[in-house]
């Protein structure tokens, strides 16, 4: 199965609790920021498994709660200090910081694009038998039994209820990165990549993690892309010389080779003739062939309408006439004749030579195609002016 898993663009990120905890309470800081922006840009899904999300709002529940004891003994400290009755704190029971604090953390955690996925219905026997046989995530004492609980709720959303390719666990865990979870996700169709550390370490490597990810699910897309493109263009390739034929605007120092159109090698004898001479007429301008098509990906060519953009290069043949300067030389008279002069004067006057040549150029066209069975089916040519 791992040969079939190919590299991708990450489809789901899902957060522990330790990645959390590194995080102020409203979750404000610049790599959640950045991960927010790729889940934007991706369509990359971010979620947190129940339990990891009460696990976090348990520990911050419990920061809340000390620091509210605090301000009540800071408040009774401070009226014996002064001799008066100490300043008024507005107490709030356990129970009422409780509720309090669930609520706020699950809006901030929702205003920050993460979804909190429900645990599955777990088969409790076969736990056990997990528990009882050391296997990761437990270890070889008693832990290991919500790790468990976390890794079955990821496994059943991102294996069973969506089929992702590609997913991003982030964890402080390092039985999470045990080869053995990692071919059971293979085994169901899913690359599992982990992100392991310290807490506090944990976003930014994950912000690490995702660039080079998608640096190297950029090279294996527009491989493939690439190769789909130039096949499928030359397919429609009359329809594309016709549509460049009726947009394409030719200038004279496209001709003359100084322009934006490019020149090819095969045409070097000719622009050597054009360098030095004169355009006396256009005679004929005539589509060849398609040469290529390369993909525009996400980052060079924003498209929002879900289609790959390809930018296609055209041959085209232009007949010229040209002038070419010739020089004639003959011997002159001299003025004064002398039987001791040896040289002889010599004059030339300019014989343009008009010829016939053919320049090659190629010019681009833009277009796009409906990614869908990508990268052989490739579907649905459209061509579009620049």
């Amino acid at each position: 199965m791992a040969e079939t898993v190919r590299p991708m663009f990450p489809e789901a990120l899902y957060l522990d609790a330790n990645a959390l905890r590194a995080t102020p309470p409203t979750l404000d800081t610049q790599p959640m920021a950045e991960i927010a922006a790729f889940a934007s840009n991706y369509s990359m899904g971010l979620f947190v498994p129940e339990l990891a999300a009460r696990e976090w709002i348990a520990h911050r529940t419990e920061i809340t709660i000390r620091a509210m004891r605090r301000v009540v003994g800071d408040s009774r400290d401070l009226g014996q200090m002064l001799d008066r009755a100490p300043p008024k704190a507005k107490v709030i029971d356990d129970e009422e910081l409780r509720r309090t604090v669930h609520a706020v953390q699950m809006r901030r955690l929702t205003q920050a694009g993460f979804e909190i996925i429900q645990r599955p219905k777990l088969d409790l026997a076969e736990l056990i038998d997990v528990f009882v046989a050391k296997k990761p995530p437990f270890d070889d004492g008693d832990r290991g039994f919500k790790d468990a609980v976390i890794l079955e709720t990821v496994f059943a959303h991102a294996c069973t209820s969506n089929s992702f390719a590609n997913i991003v666990l982030v964890t402080g865990d390092k039985r999470f990165g045990h080869p053995s979870i990692g071919e059971r996700f293979l085994e169901a169709g899913t690359r599992l990549h982990c992100v392991q550390g310290p807490s506090k370490a944990l976003l930014p490597q994950t912000v690490e993690k995702l660039n080079g990810m998608m640096k190297k699910a950029g090279a294996v897309r527009f491989r493939d892309l690439l190769q789909g493109t130039t096949s499928f263009a030359q397919r429609h390739q009359h329809e594309i010389l016709d549509f460049a034929m009726e947009n394409a605007q030719i200038g004279l120092s496209d001709i003359e080779g100084s322009g934006r159109a490019g020149v090819l090698e095969e045409s070097s004898e000719a622009d050597a003739k054009l360098k030095y001479a004169r355009i006396l007429s256009i005679d004929a301008i005539r589509p060849r062939e398609v040469i290529s098509a390369f993909p525009w990906l996400k980052g060079l060519r924003e498209r929002t309408d879900g289609r790959e953009g390809i930018l296609i290069t055209v041959a085209i043949e232009i007949d010229l006439t040209i002038a070419r300067p010739a020089f004639a030389r003959f011997r002159a008279p001299l003025a004064d004749p002398s039987p001791l002069l040896v040289e002889r004067r010599f004059a030339s006057t300019r014989q343009d030579i008009q010829e016939p040549i053919t320049v090659v150029r190629t010019i681009t066209v833009n277009g796009s195609v409906s990614p869908e069975g990508f990268p052989d089916n490739l579907a649905d040519l459209r061509l579009e002016t620049a």
